[in-house]
């Protein structure tokens, strides 16, 4: 069953053996991290599905990061201490692995023991429960409607489980959000992350589909089609959103919103 439902940023600066005294710039991220990761405690979950971007990404093919045993990987940033060990659930991934082949989808499993940031940042802060297991999701470059799609099929795998499971997608708003961005600001950077926001809050999920292509491409984002596919996921359930807290302080937009399903 479905039992927990959130978007995640990944910022790396969160790790304190990265971030260090930078950590101050997202202590509104960081409490928001902390309050959801109780809503993971009460949630009492079996396994947990996280949908993001990643290095083992393909341009048209989803696939699952497989292994025996997780670890968390921040070594390009330096930091070479923090770990985390965590495990698969082999038997949904095996499921949704079928799921897809059997509707004639690009997949693909990878095997990789070390999840890179995209994965970690959101693990580290969230699943301070090791025995809650894994399904690491990549997604791809595919459209919203696909990843949409992609997410009722799984639904039906995780709606009829007799495990508690819960959906993170870990993606970050405009990298263009404002002045601070290493990349510039971009007009349609504050455009995407102000639309991206009121469609969420009010359930809009056509509107999520049909974001217009030139403010996508120009806010630099990677959380709208993981978003897509959790709003198939949990299609025809009723939630209420509910936003913990979205800030830019280095020019990305970070947003935490936790899904209460009703």
């Amino acid at each position: 069953m479905i039992s927990f439902a959130a978007i995640t940023p990944h910022p790396p600066l969160l790790i304190p053996n990265i971030g260090k005294d930078k950590m101050e710039k997202l202590a509104v991220t960081k409490k928001a991290f902390l309050d959801l990761e109780e809503k993971i405690k009460k949630a009492k979950l079996d396994s947990l599905l996280i949908i993001s971007s990643s290095a083992e990404m393909h341009s048209a093919t989803y696939g699952i990061i497989l292994s025996e045993k997780y670890k968390t990987d921040f070594k390009e940033f330096g930091d070479f201490t923090t770990k985390i060990e965590l495990f698969p659930d082999v038997e949904l991934i095996e499921k949704i692995r079928h799921t897809a082949l059997d509707n004639n989808l690009p997949f693909n499993l990878s095997h990789n023991e070390n999840l890179d940031y995209n994965f970690s940042v959101p693990l580290f802060y969230l699943l301070q429960d090791k025995k809650i297991k894994v399904i690491p999701f990549v997604r791809t470059y595919q459209g919203a409607k696909e990843h949409y799609e992609l997410g009722r099929l799984i639904k039906k795998i995780l709606a009829e489980s007799n495990k508690k499971i819960g959906i993170i997608v870990s993606g970050n708003l405009s990298h263009r959000s404002n002045e601070k961005s290493p990349l510039g600001f971009s007009k349609n950077g504050k455009t995407f992350n102000d639309k991206f926001i009121e469609l969420l809050e009010t359930k809009n999920n056509a509107g999520l589909l049909s974001f217009p292509e030139k403010i996508v491409e120009e806010a630099n984002e990677s959380i709208l089609l993981g978003t897509a596919m959790l709003m198939g996921i949990i299609d025809k359930i009723n939630y209420k959103p509910q936003i913990f807290s979205f800030e830019a302080p280095l020019g990305i937009g970070y947003l935490v919103c936790n899904f209460k399903l009703i």
